[in-house]
């Protein structure tokens, strides 16, 4: 049986040095050269590890990121933006990896807010409009990632999400739900900050993450992006009686009375993008 002698290691305390570590993946090295049954538990080996082509449980993996900062300009949260800055293609994934039946799809993301340009911004907005729209009117930015595949043949929002993608003409509504229209694939990102000059430094970073177990026929997976989107309000509504996105109008009150813009510059910092497939049958 092969062993490993850890006699050449410490004490504790010790200052090391690369003698005695090269020493130890000498031994390593000495032993696995001399394995033999007495190494492998009973049922260590299996079809898996025999098989003539292994079956991981990681699939894929793609990664990409974003540093330094950069404006997004005339936001009315009427139109999704894509995170572009940092060089290259920004929060941009062009995986090209098929999906089959079982297979564990994870995205993760992160995204700052630096700062916007609404010195005067409050987080929420009072009611005086007869009916009120509702509650409170909580405003923020949208953080969500999109995908193509090769039967979209564009970017589409990922499977049961709330149709946050579309361009819209304000005032509107983005409906949501818990079935086929959920949000839980974005991020919601609040704006307070501290007021500097002409604008409110928030450094808000939010983080985001969806997972999706494929259940159907090979999915071509293309490519795959964060999309922004705001500043949007988040309430409930008095006229469908349901939560929803509304897309304000910014010239039209309550917000016109509190001297706020009618469009938006947003200062976003560093990000980060991923793409995890996890093999159905590993």
């Amino acid at each position: 049986m092969a062993t490993i002698s850890n006699t050449n290691v410490g004490p504790a305390g010790q200052v090391i040095s690369s003698t005695t570590v090269n020493a130890k993946f000498t031994d390593v090295a000495t032993a696995t050269a001399t394995l033999d049954v007495n190494n492998v538990r009973s049922e260590g080996v299996d079809r898996r590890t025999l098989a003539a082509s292994r079956t991981e449980p990681l699939a894929h993996m793609s990664y990409t990121n974003v540093t330094g900062t950069q404006a997004y300009t005339s936001n009315t949260g009427e139109a999704p933006f894509s995170i572009t800055h940092g060089g290259g293609s920004g929060l941009l994934l062009t995986p090209n990896f098929t999906l089959k039946a079982g297979d564990l799809l994870r995205i993760n993301f992160t995204i700052r807010l630096e700062s916007h340009d609404n010195n005067n911004y409050v987080p929420i907005v009072s009611q005086t409009t007869t009916p009120p729209l509702g509650p409170t009117l909580s405003t923020g930015l949208l953080f969500f990632p999109v995908w193509e595949t090769a039967s979209s043949g564009s970017f589409t929002v990922l499977p049961n999400q709330a149709v946050m993608n579309n361009t819209v003409s304000a005032p509107a509504l983005i409906p949501f739900n818990d079935a086929n229209l959920k949000t839980d694939s974005a991020a919601w990102c609040s704006m307070e900050g501290i007021e500097s000059g002409a604008n409110r430094v928030c450094k808000n970073t939010v983080h985001g993450a969806f997972y999706y177990k494929h259940t159907t026929s090979d999915l071509l997976v293309n490519r795959i992006k964060l999309n922004g989107r705001g500043p949007v309000a988040y309430e409930w509504d008095a006229g469908t009686s349901a939560k929803v996105i509304r897309v304000p109008d910014w010239g039209a009150g309550p917000y016109s009375s509190n001297g706020w813009p009618t469009s938006w510059s947003l200062l976003l910092g560093a990000g980060q993008l991923s793409m995890m497939v996890i093999r159905g049958d590993s």
